[in-house]
């Protein structure tokens, strides 16, 4: 059986890479030390620096190390994060590691301190050290809870003359001033950055020329997609299996993992980006761009979200985000949790579903906590309406009990109550006013049934409206 020599979902590097020759060079020969790549979701960003890696490390006078933030929660978790991709590192790349005099074992007591022992001991032998930070969103967490540390971090990445750091990242990190306090400069000024964006002509031609032969088929994807390197590839694998793009087309307009990419990289952009993209849209005919700020019509353009057409009108970068974009602006569906009262207030309708379900949202976060991870951005993992809002009594809620480690569930109180907070109005119900202030005040004494009964009381006062 011939393989197929497509993949959507996962990560690439060494002869199964394509493109991205002008990005990689420049980060290869910068004398930048610091540099930011920002791109969408599935966009090829885990891709980019596990090619970087591979390529960086066949020159001795540098040494690339990937580090996979993600899911590091706090310092412990972000030190953990830098112990792991150092031993994956030794496993890679045993001959990088065979004469460099660190010892691993030999640890510090957080991320800082062992980059910097990682660091003295490359100097020593001659060797620049090549930070590759992928999930870089994580940081905005970690500057919530230790901003100390970050400020560490910061200081290590800026005035190390060794290191050149590549960091990856959605545009939600550019909130990453919004809250993290630094009595310093904001801790990504001095970042040099670079967009990662969709495959040339050229690019999405070499890709697909792997498995198609048919031209026409070629230039039809490219025409559907705008070179977006997942939807490329989505639809390349299905046709390999099928050889009918009548069958491919509807599948791939149903495919619930395309429709669900496509929410969430439209999640993260600004509510500016989000109504440029909604107008632009709008038009079958496209739009000059002139009634839009030039540098944000540049990042759309830069990240894939919109492309100029020959006659320099810009439209929606593909027909699978144009279609979403047109159908959500017309279907009635259940309000996002992600709406905020800052922008587009919630309804009262709303809110109340939220306070009915309060306890069901909480075991979501507490479920993800006790795995040691975090949920990024709450808006793009609840829907609810209060059709569908269940109210949770306290036989139903066992799942919270003193077996629960007890770190887990503060952090997912903490979690839950910053999100509520950017949502519902908390002086519509004194219980959820209450839970806010016991969480913000927090100093270890309370029991989580404490925060549990209120939780209750805040979704039976709410089924009584």
């Amino acid at each position: 059986m011939t393989r197929n020599p497509f993949s959507a979902g996962r990560w690439v590097c060494g002869d199964d890479f394509i493109g991205r020759v002008e990005l990689i060079a420049s980060l290869l020969a910068s004398d930048e030390s610091c540099n930011w790549i920002i791109g969408k979701r599935r966009i090829g960003k885990t891709s980019l620096l596990r090619h970087l890696e591979r390529v960086a490390n066949q020159d001795l006078s540098r040494f690339a190390l990937f580090w996979d933030i993600q899911g590091s929660f706090d310092g412990k978790g972000l030190f953990d994060s830098l112990y792991d991709a150092l031993e994956d590192s030794q496993d890679s790349f045993p001959e990088r590691w065979r004469d460099l005099a660190f010892e691993l074992a030999d640890t510090a007591q957080n991320a800082a301190d062992l980059l910097k022992k990682l660091s003295r001991a490359l100097s020593r032998a001659g060797v620049r050290l090549f930070l590759l930070i992928d999930e870089a969103e994580e940081l905005i967490n970690i500057g919530k809870g230790e901003p100390v540390l970050l400020g560490k971090l910061r200081r290590f990445f800026q005035t190390n003359r060794n290191v050149i750091t590549a960091l990856v990242s959605t545009p939600r990190l550019e909130e990453l001033h919004k809250t993290a306090y630094m009595e310093t400069s904001p801790f990504l000024h001095g970042f040099s950055v670079s967009f990662l964006g969709n495959f040339s002509k050229a690019e999405s031609d070499a890709l697909l020329e792997r498995g198609i032969e048919d031209r026409r088929i070629i230039d039809q994807i490219y025409e559907l997609t705008d070179g977006n390197p997942f939807e490329t590839q989505l639809i390349a694998k299905h046709y390999a299996e099928t050889g009918d793009m009548k069958i491919v087309l509807p599948e791939i307009e149903t495919n619930p993992m395309l429709r669900q990419t496509i929410e969430v990289n439209f999640n993260l952009l600004t509510a500016s980006e989000k109504n440029m993209l909604v107008d632009i849209a709008a038009d079958p005919a496209g739009s000059t761009g002139n009634a839009f700020e030039p540098s944000a019509v540049a990042k759309m353009v830069n990240m894939g979200y919109l492309k100029r057409a020959k006659d320099a009108r810009l439209t929606i970068g593909s027909r699978f985000q144009a279609k979403a974009l047109a159908s959500s602006a017309q279907a009635e569906t259940p309000e996002p949790l992600a709406r905020s009262r800052d922008g587009r207030a919630l309804s009262a309708k709303d809110e109340r579903a939220i306070r009915l379900r309060l306890v069901e949202l909480y075991k979501t976060f507490l479920e993800t906590a006790q795995e040691g991870k975090r949920i990024a951005n709450p808006g793009e993992c609840f829907r609810i309406s209060e059709e569908d809002a269940v109210l949770f009594d306290q036989e139903r809620a066992e799942f919270l009990d003193e077996r629960r480690q007890e770190k887990a569930w503060r952090n997912a109180l903490r979690e839950m109550a910053a999100y509520l907070e950017s949502l519902v109005d908390p002086e519509v119900s004194w219980p959820l006013s209450r839970l806010l202030q016991m969480v913000e005040q927090d100093s270890g004494l309370h029991l989580e049934k404490d925060f549990l009964d209120l939780m209750i009381l805040v979704s039976e006062e709410a089924a009584l409206v």
